[in-house]
Protein backbone atom coordinates (compact mmCIF):
# COMPACT_ATOMS: atom_id res chain seq x y z
CA UNK A 1 0.00 0.00 0.00
CA UNK A 2 2.99 2.33 0.62
CA UNK A 3 3.99 1.58 -3.07
CA UNK A 4 0.75 3.29 -4.01
CA UNK A 5 0.74 6.39 -2.09
CA UNK A 6 4.30 7.01 -3.12
CA UNK A 7 3.26 6.96 -7.35
CA UNK A 8 0.64 8.79 -6.96
CA UNK A 9 2.32 11.71 -4.93
CA UNK A 10 4.95 11.10 -7.86
CA UNK A 11 2.42 12.15 -10.53
CA UNK A 12 0.25 14.44 -9.09
CA UNK A 13 3.79 16.46 -8.36
CA UNK A 14 4.12 15.79 -12.75
CA UNK A 15 1.25 17.70 -13.41
CA UNK A 16 1.52 21.11 -14.42
CA UNK A 17 -0.33 23.82 -12.34
CA UNK A 18 -2.83 25.74 -14.49
CA UNK A 19 -0.90 29.41 -14.94
CA UNK A 20 -2.98 32.29 -13.62
CA UNK A 21 -3.50 33.57 -17.20
CA UNK A 22 -5.06 30.73 -18.12
CA UNK A 23 -7.21 30.97 -15.19
CA UNK A 24 -8.17 34.46 -15.40
CA UNK A 25 -8.89 33.52 -19.53
CA UNK A 26 -11.15 30.58 -18.31
CA UNK A 27 -13.22 33.01 -15.88
CA UNK A 28 -13.67 35.87 -18.55
CA UNK A 29 -14.79 33.03 -21.06
CA UNK A 30 -17.40 31.15 -18.85
CA UNK A 31 -18.99 34.75 -17.00
CA UNK A 32 -18.54 36.62 -20.15
CA UNK A 33 -22.02 37.60 -20.01
CA UNK A 34 -22.01 39.32 -16.01
CA UNK A 35 -18.88 41.00 -17.50
CA UNK A 36 -21.19 42.73 -19.84
CA UNK A 37 -23.41 43.75 -17.55
CA UNK A 38 -20.88 46.15 -16.28
CA UNK A 39 -20.31 47.92 -19.05
CA UNK A 40 -23.76 50.05 -19.21
CA UNK A 41 -22.30 51.10 -15.34
CA UNK A 42 -19.02 51.52 -16.16
CA UNK A 43 -20.07 54.10 -19.23
CA UNK A 44 -22.37 55.94 -16.44
CA UNK A 45 -19.85 56.35 -13.88
CA UNK A 46 -17.98 57.32 -16.23
CA UNK A 47 -20.16 59.89 -17.99
CA UNK A 48 -21.79 61.04 -15.08
CA UNK A 49 -19.19 61.44 -12.02
CA UNK A 50 -15.91 61.49 -13.56
CA UNK A 51 -16.53 63.65 -16.69
CA UNK A 52 -17.66 66.79 -14.71
CA UNK A 53 -14.24 66.33 -13.00
CA UNK A 54 -12.15 66.57 -16.18
CA UNK A 55 -14.12 68.85 -18.18
CA UNK A 56 -15.38 71.09 -15.40
CA UNK A 57 -18.96 71.69 -16.95
CA UNK A 58 -21.63 70.73 -14.17
CA UNK A 59 -24.12 68.44 -15.38
CA UNK A 60 -28.04 68.56 -14.08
Amino acid sequence: MPDLDRNSMQAAARIPEESKKSIIKRDLVRNRYIYLMLVPVLIYYAIFHYGPMISGIPLP
